[in-house]
């Protein structure tokens, strides 16, 4: 069985409020959600060093005070200082590591590692592996993210079809 084999529509439905994907849906996050890494949006960073496909966000669950998202982030990618205002933000690295710094202390993390930034919090982190850093991202509180476009980003799937072999994203 395939990974796309789990996610036949008789058996699962996802479950949203407001506009997903050029969808209208009617239902609320009370009423649960289920989404699919291949059917969401994926935002590609110029230089596709950083591949972030939210999975959880205000977009197609307004009542989440949560932001969730699948990241990669390729070896070499630093991402500079910066804090996230009120949100705070947590890391957990499924493979691959780094050097992680928070104020003015680094840590290095790897596979099962849980990262927590405190909100107001400068922070930094550098993939300095030769292996993608697979990773969930979480803010939190959510905020409306609206900014980030999300309906304007190509899907996994359709990437998917563009990208040459050994491409991250297969």
């Amino acid at each position: 069985m395939g990974d796309n084999d789990l996610w036949n529509d008789d058996i699962v439905q996802t479950k949203s409020k407001g506009t997903f994907m050029g969808t209208e849906t009617e239902s609320s996050l009370d009423e649960g959600l289920v989404v699919n890494r291949i059917d969401l949006p994926i935002y590609i960073s110029e230089g596709d060093n950083f591949h972030v496909t939210p999975l959880l966000s205000k977009i197609n669950a307004p009542g989440a005070n949560i932001f969730v998202a699948y990241t990669i982030v390729k070896p070499g990618t630093k991402i500079p200082t910066h804090d996230h205002g009120d949100a705070w933000e947590g890391l957990y690295l499924i493979s691959g590591g780094g050097k992680f710094t928070i104020k003015d202390k680094t840590f290095r993390a790897g596979p099962g590692s849980f990262v927590y930034f405190p909100a107001h919090t400068p922070h930094s982190f550098i993939n300095d592996l030769d292996e993608n850093i697979v990773q969930i991202q979480l803010y939190s509180p959510a905020g409306n993210w609206s900014d980030m476009r999300f309906f304007d980003w190509p899907t996994w799937a359709e990437q998917m079809q563009k990208a040459p072999s050994g491409n991250v994203l297969k």
